[in-house]
C-alpha cells in the first residue's frame, strides 16, 4: 500500500501543473489575456481533480472491506481461544455448517456427529 500511496501523491502533484505551467508561460501578459488563456486549463484541471478524487475513493473502498473482514476474523479467533465461541459456532458463522443442512446433506441437527460414519475408535 505504501508504493500505491506514493504513486497517488505524485499523480496529485502533476494535477497542480495542469494550471501552473500555462500560468508560468503567460506571466507578464495583460491580465485579461492571461485570464482568458488560463480558463480552459483551469477547467481541465478541475475535471482531472474530480476524476482523480473519484478514483481515489474507489481505490480505498476495497481496502476498507478487507480491514473489516480481517478484524472479524481476528475477533472470531480470539473468541475461540477464550472459550466464548466453539469451532462449530465459528464454522456456522461462515456458512459451512448451514450448507450441510440442505436436503440430502445430513440431518441439520446441531447435535449430530460431524462425521457421517461413526468411528468405533473414537467412542
Amino acid at each position: 500500500p505504501v508504493f500505491t500511496n506514493a504513486k497517488m501523491v505524485i499523480a496529485t502533484t502533476f494535477l497542480y501543473f495542469i494550471v501552473q505551467v500555462p500560468a508560468f508561460f503567460l506571466h507578464g501578459s495583460a491580465e485579461e489575456t492571461q485570464v482568458s488563456a488560463e480558463a480552459p486549463f483551469a477547467f481541465f484541471g478541475l475535471v482531472a481533480c474530480v476524476i482523480s478524487f473519484v478514483l481515489y475513493i474507489k481505490m480505498q473502498y476495497p481496502s476498507t472491506e478487507e480491514r473489516h473482514a480481517r478484524k472479524a476474523e481476528d475477533l472470531r479467533i480470539e473468541a475461540i481461544k477464550s472459550g466464548q465461541l466453539t469451532l462449530r459456532g465459528a464454522m456456522a458463522g461462515l456458512g459451512v455448517i448451514a450448507e450441510c443442512s440442505r436436503p440430502g446433506h445430513g440431518s441439520g441437527d446441531p447435535g449430530a456427529p460431524l462425521l457421517a460414519h461413526s468411528d468405533s475408535r473414537l467412542e
